[in-house]
């Protein structure tokens, strides 16, 4: 499934055409310096944030997730706000910066 829009790589699809709508700006400063949504996005789509929190807020965003009846969506919305997040940095800073800090 991961040509479909179902599968992951259309999750990730998603997420950057909402990056994009929710920031032009930064999410034109990451596609100039290469930074594939991918490189990133694609660990927390595919884990749904388990590497990123501590369990007990992991169990928590979870929740959350699963009660959601348009489950990946709130995963893509969760995704662009830790990116919009990071924004000040990612802006200033070059490809290898940037990798690190998502």
């Amino acid at each position: 499934m991961d040509a479909e829009n179902s599968g992951i790589n259309g999750k990730v699809k998603e997420f950057d055409f909402l990056l994009y709508s929710i920031d032009p700006q930064l999410h034109s400063h990451l596609t100039e310096l290469g930074l594939n949504p991918q490189f990133y996005s694609l660990r927390w789509l595919m884990l749904l944030m388990s590497q990123e929190f501590e369990i007990n807020n992991v169990i928590r965003l979870w929740d959350c997730v699963f009660a959601d009846h348009d489950k990946f969506t709130f995963v893509n919305f969760l995704c662009v706000a830790i990116v919009t997040i990071k924004r000040d940095f990612l802006l200033k800073s070059e490809f290898s910066e940037c990798l690190e800090s998502l």
